[in-house]
């Protein structure tokens, strides 16, 4: 869900297997966290993000495969 508190759980869907990055950054556009650096399967995927040292704000979800880059806005609150 946006906004969240605390850890929340990250859905995405890949149409083919392929290399992905999966990044949280902060809204100057530094790497806060990589969730995912791995070759995936197609098909649906979750992944699980608890940004405990993160401070409340807005933050983006960079999903990147060779072919495309997905971004998202997350809205973090304490």
């Amino acid at each position: 869900p946006n906004p969240f508190s605390g850890a929340t759980t990250i859905r995405f869907s890949l149409p083919e297997s392929s290399y992905i990055t999966l990044e949280v950054r902060d809204i100057q556009g530094n790497i806060v966290d990589i969730l995912l650096e791995d070759t995936i399967t197609s098909g649906d995927h979750a992944v699980f993000w608890n940004p405990l040292a993160e401070t409340a704000g807005v933050y983006y979800l960079l999903l990147k495969t060779k072919d495309n880059t997905e971004i998202r806005k997350m809205m973090l609150m304490r």
